[in-house]
């Protein structure tokens, strides 16, 4: 059997620092975590675990955890224990347990490692220190970078949080079905610069399944056909570059114009403002309503 349990790294955004709990019955420091109650699911636990060893309020940054830290107890317990990300509010105005309160210690981020008492944790800690250290440098803000390095899809978590990261890109929006979708992007390199997303959500091309890479790839050649013409373009580059601990399969289409150099720094072309253009836009979103049907 397995036992659930959840947790946080809860950090002090004023202080920049993380807290840890001391035990004094275990002489031993580790983040806040305790055990999943009946009638929880593992955020309320991590909260108000998190809450009660601390006597801190706090409240989630992500509602995803961001590690899952398996082991087994001396007893024999095999547990599953699910470590959030939390901000610490304040002092609580609950009447916690005397047998539930630990000791909080601030940390800095440079001394979580050698305070923590137990390899597992330092295992933990070294995979997450430098996003936790970015987030407590910006103030608790979150980006798609951080989520990435945290292991975290941020075009799911987008979709999942009413586009908090990339905003409503309905506007920009040129097709879409039950399996992908293409818009162009935001801060393109290139008028006319495209994605193609899964909207199921695969990490790379060696994930998709056969069909469905066919499928996008042939779809993806009629869009590179209506972009050139569209936006009269001496080409269209093709790129998927998906890397790092967390991506999302898309395909970049970058035009390239007759006043710009062929070869490969085409890819990294300075990124632009982007300028709408609803003419062209109608255009393709009709021309590529054809394609579908055909």
């Amino acid at each position: 059997m397995i036992v659930k349990k959840a947790g946080t790294i809860l950090l002090n955004l004023t202080l920049k620092q993380i807290g840890l709990v001391y035990r004094n019955n275990n002489n031993d420091c580790s983040f806040p975590k305790g055990h999943l109650e009946n009638g929880e699911i593992l955020e309320q636990c991590a909260i108000r675990e998190t809450e009660e060893e601390t006597l801190r309020t706090n409240h989630l940054l992500i509602n995803k955890e961001i590690y899952i830290l398996k082991y087994t107890t001396p007893s024999g317990e095999n547990v599953e224990c699910y470590y959030y990300i939390s901000i610490a509010d304040g002092a609580t105005s609950k009447n916690i347990d005397l047998k539930d309160q630990e000791t909080l210690k601030w940390t800095c981020p440079s001394d979580v490692e050698n305070a923590l008492s137990y390899d597992n944790l330092k295992v933990l800690w070294k995979k997450i220190k430098n996003p936790i250290i970015s987030i407590l440098e910006n103030e608790g803000t979150i980006s798609p970078a951080i989520l990435t390095d945290l292991g975290i899809c941020p075009t799911c978590y987008d979709k999942e949080n009413n586009n908090c990261l990339y905003g409503d890109i309905s506007d920009k929006l040129l097709f879409e079905n039950d399996k992908f979708e293409i818009f162009l992007v935001s801060n393109p390199r290139a008028a006319g610069h495209t994605i193609v997303s899964t909207k199921k959500h695969y990490k790379n091309m060696m994930d998709i399944p056969d069909d469905l890479c066919s499928e996008i790839f042939i779809f993806s050649k009629k869009v590179m056909n209506i972009l050139q013409n569209v936006y009269n373009a001496e080409s269209i580059y093709l790129c998927t570059m998906c890397d790092g601990p967390m991506n999302h399969f898309h395909i970049q289409l970058i035009p390239r114009y007759a006043f710009e150099k062929r070869g490969s720094k085409n890819f990294v072309k300075p990124r632009k403002d982007y300028i709408t253009d609803k003419d062209k836009i109608e255009k393709i979103r009709n021309l590529l309503k054809l394609e579908a049907i055909c």
